[in-house]
Order: structure tokens, then C-alpha cells, then sequence
């Protein structure tokens, strides 16, 4: 486990200032986003999993890209339900929902792929994907992005380690992969609840999704908590999540999932 004595602080005080506080509430949702809430103004950072030996688990609270934002916020909601207070027992709970069957082994057995993440931690018991209820649609698409991409993941230069991740990603193609395209949201929006999983699905070649978040329904509309690497931090955007994907073609639709 790679953790440095400024995670553990981080860890420390957000158990102490939300564990009272998420334990209060009823709704899994508003959990969720109160965890969510305390990771506000948490600086962006690209890569904070990789590094060029062996896959150890990575705990890092002070810096996050969107997914370890997500990551990190679902594995403590969990754990405070779960009635645990302890940093092994977020790493427990982390390996299991970050590692393929729950097990690190390499590179190659970490979940890189949202629809891949997702899927498993349906079967997992974490999540249900409440897409195609919503009027999703289902899109085929091969997944190749993190192979295709050698120079951004040292750990591919083992060649035993890519031939590993490209069989990943081969396996990946019959697993079904539903979104609901960005003009039909409007019209569902009200059915997506506080601190469902909202992500983005890309045009990009080899990539399913590009970005994620939680949803966080107010006074405003249905808006994105998320890590931002434009604003270099998590934020709450400020516009809704329909103005979000417009300002870019490449933003196809989105995926919704819900925590047990």
C-alpha cells in the first residue's frame, strides 16, 4: 500500500468532520455527496496511479483526477455504512472495487475502463446501472485507448504486462454498453437522483467514457460534483449538465449508475 503521512492526516479529518454526518442521513444519494462535498477544492492530477514497477494500491487524498475522485468518494460512503473507521479498512474495500475480481495483481488487473469498473461492480453488489431504465441506448464500441497509448502508461513497456492489457481490452467486447445520448436527457433528468454516478461517454476512438461525476439535483438543475482538470480542482460546476455536453460534440451521452 503506497500512502504518505499527508493522506492519512486527510483521511483522519474527513472521518472526523462527515463519519457523524453521513451516519445522520437516511439516503444513500446524500451520503454520497457529503463525502463528495469534503474532497471540495481538492487539486486535480494526472496519472496518480501509475508508476513504472510493480501495481501496488495507491491511497492518494491530495490529488485526484475525476475517477479516483469517484473512486475514492464511493469506497468511504461504503465504509461509513459499512460501519468501519480505519485506512485498512478503505484499502480493503478499494482493491476490491478498483482491481479486477477484486484482486491486484498488475497493471493489467486494474479496471481502467469505466464500463469495465461499472460492469464489475454491478456483479460486485456496489452498483446498479440504472441507464437502460432511463431510455439508454446501446453503442458498441472497442476499447484499445490505454494500449493504443504505450508512452502514457509505463508499465505497458513490460512486453508481458501489454500483451496482458491488450487481452484485457479484447475481453471487454461483449460486454454491453448502454448510454443515454445527450438530447434525450432533458426529458429523464428529474429521474436522476443526488449522487448517482454520471459519466460522459466520448466519441474518442478506443475510449468508452471521458469523464465522471456525481449528480447533484438543486435549485439550479441537475449539475456535476467532479474533479476538473480544466478548473485544476473538484469543484461543483456551476453549469447544468446539458450545458456541459453541448459546449463539446465529442460529449456523446452519459451512463448513470446508482450505489446499493
Amino acid at each position: 500500500m503506497v500512502v504518505t503521512p499527508l493522506d492519512r492526516e486527510i483521511f483522519s479529518r474527513i472521518m472526523a468532520e462527515t463519519l457523524k454526518k453521513v451516519s445522520s442521513l437516511r439516503d444513500i444519494g446524500k451520503q454520497v455527496l457529503q463525502v463528495g462535498f469534503s474532497f471540495l477544492g481538492t487539486p486535480y492530477g494526472f496519472h496518480t496511479l501509475d508508476g513504472e514497477d510493480k501495481e501496488e494500491l495507491v491511497i492518494n487524498f491530495r490529488q485526484m483526477d475525476c475517477f479516483t475522485f469517484v473512486e475514492n468518494t464511493v469506497v468511504l460512503t461504503r465504509m461509513i455504512r459499512e460501519g468501519k473507521e480505519t485506512l485498512k479498512d478503505f484499502a480493503a474495500l478499494l482493491e476490491q472495487l478498483r482491481y479486477h475480481q477484486g484482486q491486484r495483481v498488475d497493471f493489467a488487473s486494474r479496471l481502467h475502463y469505466f464500463s469495465h469498473w461499472l460492469y464489475e461492480g454491478v456483479e460486485k453488489g456496489w452498483f446498479i446501472n440504472i441507464t437502460p431504465s432511463l431510455g439508454g441506448e446501446p453503442i458498441q464500441k472497442k476499447l484499445f485507448y490505454i494500449t493504443a497509448h504505450l508512452r502514457d502508461y509505463p508499465a505497458l513497456f513490460d512486453d508481458r504486462i501489454y500483451k496482458k492489457m491488450k487481452e484485457r481490452e479484447e475481453a471487454l467486447d461483449p460486454i454491453p454498453l448502454y448510454h443515454l445520448p445527450k438530447g434525450k436527457i432533458k426529458a429523464v433528468q428529474e429521474q436522476i437522483r443526488d449522487g448517482d454516478i454520471v459519466a460522459i461517454t466520448t466519441a474518442c476512438e478506443g475510449l468508452d467514457v471521458s469523464h465522471v461525476g456525481f449528480a447533484v439535483q438543486d435549485g439550479k438543475g441537475l449539475r456535476l460534483l467532479h474533479a476538473s482538470s480544466e478548473a485544476g480542482m473538484v469543484i461543483l460546476a456551476q453549469e447544468r449538465l446539458t450545458r456541459y455536453l453541448e459546449q463539446d460534440q465529442s460529449r456523446l451521452g452519459i451512463v448513470v449508475a446508482r450505489l446499493v
